[in-house]
């Protein structure tokens, strides 16, 4: 059954799962033409957006919709279309480094070296440490038939204190995998290891390439050797954690989340990862006060305030989970799933003139998102307002056309307006897709009763 009421945040690695999983191209064996697999491709990919890297792009609306479709292209392999998105982004935005860099990954996807070097050089101008930046053209240039110049990139790169380091590496190892190279990276690791072995740092990074590769016990061997003689390399223990969560082995998890606490008190990260893991395990009073303790070390953390908000909720401390919702709007009036949240909890609450609104909100800022056309939808049934009602559920329709639950609403709406032709054909779509489900056949056999009474 559809969760109405929660929204959870998902975290760098559930999306990449998620992006996995929508396979770009089919969706139950039927395949998708691009403007659908915008249609259903979008809400994940605006989602992963590289937004731990603070790119800064633009809000305005033009240059989103051109991110995402480039985005959408790119994941597609119509990299000639993704360029002509880009494009467009950079004629509004030409500082928008998110556009430059998958327009400079393009040309390297179509070989063409020279414009994909002029990308990365434009990155490098805007922030010459970029590690990413620094590893990609030293590709190029290897490409290019320079490997003494490679080599001094990959040395500037591998070799330097990273910012942010679990972060920009995981984000190393997505674009590898776009490229395709990961094992010349290893490679380079492991050249760049037998030359500088105290440099600890080059087993962490090529055990984060094995984890991303999802060679989860190759990447907990490097990450092991890499603690037994750095015990406090935060990093690996923000990976380990990592690879124990895709293994499910949550207290190995919770375990090294403990131990970075123990090194560093006030990692507000850890703390923020600590409560989604202890949230997951329904242990919600110890989840909590692990976003408590994330929300006082860095007080506009959104994500650990949506999250508190969300535990808040199933405590069905529902006013003060509105409070924390209103505190994440007041930082980021753009941030979608706090007005999400909060119109969930406002229709617990039974204001649902109020969450109307709230969802009409999320709508405006993320005109894809199916889940708030379908709460719309419901709230509007339930206060009698079948056409309206219909309208949603139908928009619902438009991005998933097998979402039962929309189609059994809209068939009841149909019924409220005694149109019971119109409410028949919405439940046997249903019981095409799914013959077994019993609501959508007490449905039918209600209907046929009324259409029978009617005469």
């Amino acid at each position: 059954m559809k969760n109405e009421l929660l929204r959870k945040y998902l975290d760098d690695k559930e999306i990449y799962k998620m992006k996995k999983k929508i396979g770009w191209g089919e969706t139950q064996g039927k395949a998708l033409t691009f403007d659908e697999i915008v249609k259903f491709g979008v809400a994940s990919i605006k989602d992963f957006q590289f937004r731990d890297i603070e790119f800064g792009q633009s809000n305005e609306s033009n240059i989103n919709n051109n991110l995402v479709k480039g985005n959408v292209a790119f994941e597609l392999g119509a990299y000639k279309r993704a360029l002509d998105h880009f494009k467009l982004v950079l004629e509004k935005d030409p500082e928008n480094k998110e556009a430059w860099f998958k327009v400079g990954l393009t040309y390297f996807l179509l070989r063409h070296f020279k414009g994909a070097l002029e990308c990365f050089n434009k990155i490098l101008s805007f922030t010459p440490e970029l590690n990413y930046a620094l590893i990609i053209k030293g590709i190029i240039v290897e490409e290019l038939g320079n490997k003494d110049e490679a080599m001094k990139y990959y040395k500037k790169a591998f070799l330097s204190d990273l910012i942010e380091e679990d972060l920009i590496m995981a984000f190393d190892t997505v674009v590898f995998c776009y490229l395709n190279e990961q094992e010349r990276v290893i490679q380079i690791l492991d050249t760049l290891s037998r030359k500088y072995p105290k440099n600890y740092s080059l087993l962490y990074k090529k055990g984060l390439i094995l984890y991303n590769l999802e060679r989860f016990k190759e990447a907990l061997d490097c990450l092991n050797k890499l603690l037994k003689y750095e015990p406090n390399y935060i990093a690996a223990l923000f990976t380990e954690a990592n690879i124990f969560e895709e293994l499910n082995r949550t207290d190995e998890a919770l375990a090294c989340f403990d131990k970075i606490l123990e090194y560093e008190p006030k990692n507000h990260r850890a703390w923020f990862l600590k409560g989604n893991i202890l949230s997951r395990l329904e242990q919600k009073e110890k989840a909590l006060e692990s976003y408590n303790k994330a929300i006082e070390l860095k007080n506009d953390y959104l994500d650990a305030l949506n999250n508190k908000g969300l535990i808040l909720q199933d405590l069905l401390k529902l006013e003060e989970a509105l409070e924390i919702f209103d505190k994440a709007i007041k930082l980021d009036p753009s941030y979608h799933l706090a007005y999400f949240n909060k119109a969930c909890v406002l229709k617990q609450l039974n204001q649902n003139d109020e969450a109307i609104k709230f969802f009409d909100k999320v709508i405006e800022l993320n005109e894809y998102d199916i889940d708030s056309f379908y709460n719309k939808a419901c709230l509007l049934k339930e206060k009698g307002e079948f056409k309206e009602a219909i309208k949603n559920y139908r928009k619902v329709l438009e991005l998933d056309d097998e979402d039962i639950e929309a189609m059994l609403g809209m068939s009841v709406s149909y019924v409220n307006l005694e149109n019971y032709k119109k409410a028949i054909d919405f439940i046997n779509k249903a019981l095409k897709i799914d013959p077994e489900n019993n609501e959508a056949l007490e449905l039918l056999n209600k209907v046929k009763e009324l259409e029978e009474i009617s005469g």
